[in-house]
Formats: C-alpha cells, structure tokens, sequence
C-alpha cells in the first residue's frame, strides 16, 4: 500500500486538475459523493446530522456533502467555524448551492458560546480542517474542536481528523485533535 505525504496529494490533486478535464470543483464534486456513499452505508436517516466546516476545500467538501445528504431526506445543520473571513473559491460556490437549495439550516460560529446544542445521538461531520494543515488548531477552531470532543456525539471526520497533521504531529497539541468515530478519508491513507 502507497502513503503519500500531504505535500504530495496536493500535486496528484493539481496533476488531475490539469491533465484531466475536470475543474476543482468538479473534483470536490466527485469527493463528495464518494463520502455521501460511505455515510449512507453507516448511517440512518432517522439521526439529525450537525456539519461544522472550514474556509477551506475540506469545509467545501463537507457543505457538498450537506446538500447531498439534505437532497436524500436526512436532517442537516451545518455550522461554519469562522475564524477567518478568507475561503477557497470551491468553498464558497458550494457554501451557494447549500443556500439555494434551501434544505439545510446554515449558521456561522463566531465565538464559543455560538456552538449549538449537539444530542448524543447525532451525528456530527467534522469538515473544519484537511490534511493541509501544518501547525496546531488554535483559538475558536481548537475551542470547537474541544466541543466536539465533549460532546458524546458520534464524530465522522472528512479525510483526516480536523487538528491532526498530515505527517509528522511531534509538536502538535493533541487536546487540539477531533477525536473522530470515523474517518471518510479520499484518494489514499493519510
């Protein structure tokens, strides 16, 4: 089995994008669907299912994923952890067609008091951070992170654990980690 550095998916992911005639979010497109597969096989419909996405094309993929779903008849909410205004443009064209679909109750968290109420017995997707990440969540993302820990929900992680480095995490704050139920990851291990 290969492993492939994160530094490395990115150029098989920009070889892709240029070699095959498919657009960027044309792929997340395609990563999205392969979650929404993998959810459905585990998951019923009669859970309420809490998103929390980041700026970046892991967030993009988890509001992909939210529209599928909500178009498949589970109940979704989906919480952008706002701790910069910045997206990826992927990020924003999909954050536009979850609003114009009209299915999925879309909020921003601003501070830690904004995390909604979470049952035990949803689901929660954590979207807010891909293996692109290369120092420790802090601030408002670490804050939710801890809340999603805490919560007693089951935790589904897109491609990696929001926190985790793709690699080495010698330095890395582990209280600052999703611990993640399961982990959709895309293209390969991480």
């Amino acid at each position: 089995m290969k492993i492939f550095s994160s530094e490395k998916v990115r150029e098989i992911d920009a070889y892709t994008i240029k070699n095959e005639p498919v657009q960027s979010i044309d792929l997340m497109e395609r990563a999205a669907r392969v979650l929404f597969n993998c959810f459905i096989s585990h998951f019923e419909r009669t859970q309420a299912v809490t998103v929390f996405t980041g700026p970046g094309n892991n967030g993009g993929d988890g509001l992909a994923l939210s529209r599928m779903l909500a178009d498949n008849g589970y109940r979704v909410k989906v919480f952008f952890v706002a701790f910069t205004s910045k997206t990826s443009s992927d990020w924003s064209v999909n954050k536009d067609r979850l609003l114009q679909q009209n299915k999925v109750e879309y909020s921003e968290i601003k501070d830690a008091d904004d995390f909604p109420l979470v049952e035990h017995d949803d689901i929660i997707i954590d979207a807010i951070f891909g293996s692109g990440l290369s120092r420790p969540a802090e601030g408002l993302a670490a804050e939710v992170i801890s809340k999603i820990n805490n919560s007693g929900a089951m935790v589904v992680s897109v491609d990696i654990p929001s926190g985790l480095f793709g690699e080495d995490n010698t330095g890395n704050n582990m209280e600052s980690i999703v611990r993640a139920d399961y982990t959709f990851t895309l293209q390969f291990p991480k």
